[in-house]
């Protein structure tokens, strides 16, 4: 059985309930739950902001590169927000 508890005061106090019955002895083995560092995520924002235009309009493939790193980029960014909401959900 796994059981959360707070330690206060000299006591550890249950998260919740638990089945035992009163005066039973019971062995423990604490397993430290350190607060989360904090996350050194890299940011991925702009890591494609500085994208070459195409200086001609008819070079389809710079047009084509510079559109998808738009599109990356701004998936990037998401994926970045994600990833930043995540860790500190915990």
């Amino acid at each position: 059985m796994v059981v959360k508890a707070l330690y206060h005061d000299g006591l550890l106090k249950p998260a919740k309930p638990i089945d035992l019955t009163d005066g039973e002895w019971v062995e423990l083995e604490i397993t430290r739950r350190l607060p989360p560092k904090p996350a050194n995520v890299v940011s991925l924002k702009g890591i494609w902001s500085q994208h070459v235009l195409p200086t001609d309009e008819e070079d389809w493939v710079s047009a084509t590169i510079a559109e998808i790193r738009r599109e990356t980029n701004l998936k990037l960014e998401r994926l970045a927000v994600e990833l930043s909401e995540a860790l500190a959900d915990g």
